[in-house]
């Protein structure tokens, strides 16, 4: 009987030690390395939204780093304090209200756009309401007669978006705002992807496919109460471990994604409910976008991006509201060292044909055609590398989204292409 009750006693003390243990992990990765998913919650329209009034510190993900055994690229770190707004949106505090003889500006993007990674007060949308409230401009195209004497422009960005969910953002909360004109930031990385349900299904967000040509949204419901990544078997433990231990909970599935033989076990046994399409031949399924032969689903995946965008700038014109696409470069496109790089630590890149240059012009090729105003960035981002030597993105293991200098000429670009192609109105401050 004792020897059974010390047996009973050392399991309980090493229960204890264990959740002792993820605790404090918790608590560190918390305080010092949080999870950009913490930020979000469920939403019944777009997959997830911002927690209204949520405020925390954002790290670049240094102890993930350690705990995963990858190496820090770079020294240095990344941090800033990152705040949700009452209408659940990394921006200043908005009415849904506009004030009389006010031009609004909303950006849909995604991490490019919400940009965790810097200040507020850094961040390209936040830059460029400074820089048109600041004076100067021409006439337009859209409102003639518009003469505002203030400008806004509104951050919808949210990570992990793509064309799909930023039009629903748009619709659903955008057209609340009462807007005049509207800014797609498009990433060429991975939004084609994510608008696909046959390259990267996610059970956590809408999708439209095309039916006779026709856009066709996928009927979308969240589950009540169950945090964001919890799919497939074992729901009750993988939400005890999502909603008590949320940073724990995101680096394993981190770490189960980045081992591809893992997560393909894993879906197998039902463990993880969507089929892994990270990766395909060892290559990452993003880069695929580069491939200079697409197959029927990459196809697929561009006929539904230019769709959703087409049936966007059609609406938008009815309503008189001006539209402009921003084109965002992966770094890689306009850096042959980065590029270089990436080959020889990948040598399995070598083994299919790629053209970096490939989604860009299909893109611009669709806009043109199409008469939709857009800004391709990477000329001038190539041209700014290599006059000033600067890099535009932050270059540790979890972090490349832009750093200031490059929110800082994003909204440099924009400011100039809506003044020189008369894209907005006169205004009239500080003339």
């Amino acid at each position: 009987m004792r020897e059974w009750i010390v047996k009973l006693a050392l399991v309980a003390f090493g229960f204890f030690i264990v959740v002792a243990f993820m605790a404090a992990l918790e608590f560190g990765l918390s305080k010092f390395a949080p999870h950009p998913r913490t930020f979000y919650e469920q939403d019944e329209y777009i997959g997830w939204k911002g927690v209204p009034g949520k405020e925390k510190r954002y790290a670049d993900g240094r102890i993930a780093s350690y705990l995963t055994r990858r190496a820090i690229l770079n020294g240095g770190e990344v941090v800033s304090r990152v705040k949700i707004n009452s209408h659940g949106f990394r921006d200043k505090e908005r009415t849904y209200e506009k004030a009389e003889n006010t031009f609004r500006i909303l950006v849909l993007g995604d991490s490019f756009t919400e940009a965790i990674q810097v200040p507020l007060e850094e961040t390209f949308p936040y830059i460029l309401e400074e820089k048109l409230n600041s004076g100067g401009g021409g006439g337009s195209t859209i409102s003639p007669s518009l003469n505002p004497q203030r400008f806004e422009v509104l951050n919808l960005g949210i990570t992990g978006f793509g064309t799909a969910q930023e039009y629903l953002t748009f619709e659903h909360y955008g057209l609340k705002y009462h807007p005049n004109f509207v800014i797609l930031a498009f990433f060429i990385g991975n939004d084609v992807v994510d608008n696909s349900l046959t390259l990267g299904p996610d059970s956590d967000k809408p999708y439209f496919v095309l039916n006779g040509g026709n856009l066709e949204e996928i009927p979308f419901k969240i589950n009540v109460g169950r945090p964001l990544g919890v799919t497939g078997q074992f729901q009750t433990l993988k939400y005890f471990f999502a909603e008590f231990f949320p940073n724990i909970s995101n680096l394993l599935n981190a770490r189960i994604k980045e081992t591809s033989w893992l997560e393909d076990f894993l879906w197998k046994i039902g463990i993880v409910k969507s089929k892994p399409q990270y990766e395909k031949n060892g290559i990452p399924i993003y880069d695929y976008v580069y491939a200079e032969k697409y197959t029927p689903e990459w196809q697929g995946a561009w006929d539904i991006t230019k769709a959703i965008i087409l049936k966007w700038a059609k609406e938008l014109e009815t309503d008189k509201i001006g539209f402009l696409v921003v084109v965002i470069p992966n770094e890689f496109e306009f850096r042959p060292d980065i590029w270089d790089k990436i080959l020889n630590e990948n040598p399995q890149m070598k083994t299919i044909k790629l053209d970096l240059r490939k989604p860009e012009h299909i893109l611009s090729n669709f806009l043109e055609a199409n008469k939709i105003d857009y800004l391709l960035l990477r000329p001038e981002f190539e041209r700014y590398s290599k006059e000033t030597g600067k890099d535009l993105h932050f270059h540790y293991v979890y972090e490349n989204h832009w750093n200031a200098d490059g929110h800082a000429l994003v909204a440099q670009l924009i400011y100039k292409k809506l003044k020189d192609d008369k894209l907005i109105p006169m205004w009239t401050s500080n003339q």
